[in-house]
């Protein structure tokens, strides 16, 4: 184990010397599949039928489907029926229930709506609250699981500690931390996701988790696209992308936030 974290220290300490920003996936629709298994308990694969035939059709819309765990995250109660979270820039967050029944038709034209930001479904708080996604999938790479897993639960303390020193504090505005399977980029380990802005960060530790909580909570809604698609980086230093951009478009918007400064 001493071996295997003496290795990984010393990926991320290359990892901390590349360049982070245009290295999220281009999307601009991201799918959480609600799994009951944390991130952390999971095998390296996930073979699941439902989420390949829904990353199908997501992907006609430039869309990722993925896992994600959480304590207070709703499980459908019947085991043919799964919940999802689906974010995109123009319609902030979408809850919805799938089955193999519903999918094709109904939920596909939902998604598609949503990705236009033309879903009525969408909550009215969907551009307002805050949630929080760490991939923490250790038996992708370990790196996942100790940088992640440690930065996970730093979130929730933090978290927690802001909500509770007074109810007109802006953490309440926080609405979920959780975890999420493989994002891509183990060497960037802790990746963590904030959503419905889009933004990836990347290297993350636990001692940038008050930083990242309070440059968030300066940001205070997510407008239509046309108002802030130019919105700088959430912590440029640990910025990767930002979901809606193409990689170029990324480090166009790195470069010139930095060259601003």
């Amino acid at each position: 184990m001493l071996r295997q974290t003496a290795r990984y220290r010393a990926y991320s300490a290359a990892a901390a010397n590349s360049r982070l920003h245009g290295t999220v996936i281009p999307h601009d629709l991201y799918v959480f599949l609600h799994s009951a298994v944390s991130p952390m308990e999971a095998p390296s694969r996930l073979d699941s039928p439902i989420r390949a035939a829904l990353q199908a059709e997501v992907t006609k819309l430039n869309g990722i489907v993925n896992f994600s765990w959480a304590k207070e995250q709703p499980i459908a109660e019947q085991p043919d029926r799964h919940k999802i979270t689906a974010y995109s820039r123009p319609g902030g967050r979408l809850e919805l229930e799938i089955s193999g029944e519903n999918m094709a038709q109904e939920v596909t034209s939902t998604l598609w709506k949503h990705a236009r930001g033309e879903a009525g479904e969408a909550q009215d708080e969907s551009n307002y609250a805050i949630d929080f996604y760490v991939c923490t999938h250790k038996e992708r790479d370990c790196r996942c699981g100790e940088h992640g897993y440690a930065v996970a639960e730093a979130l929730r303390t933090e978290v927690t500690r802001r909500k509770e020193s007074g109810s007109s504090n802006s953490a309440h505005r926080i609405r979920t931390v959780g975890e999420t399977t493989h994002v891509g980029g183990h060497k960037y380990a802790a990746n963590v996701l904030i959503y419905p802005f889009g933004d990836w960060l990347g290297n993350v530790r636990p001692e940038h988790v008050p930083t990242i909580l309070d440059e968030v909570l300066k940001r205070p809604f997510l407008g239509p696209p046309s108002e802030t698609e130019g919105d700088p980086p959430i912590l440029p230093e640990l910025w990767r992308g930002r979901m809606g951009l193409t990689n170029n478009q990324q480090v166009e918007m790195y470069e010139k936030y930095v060259s601003q400064q």
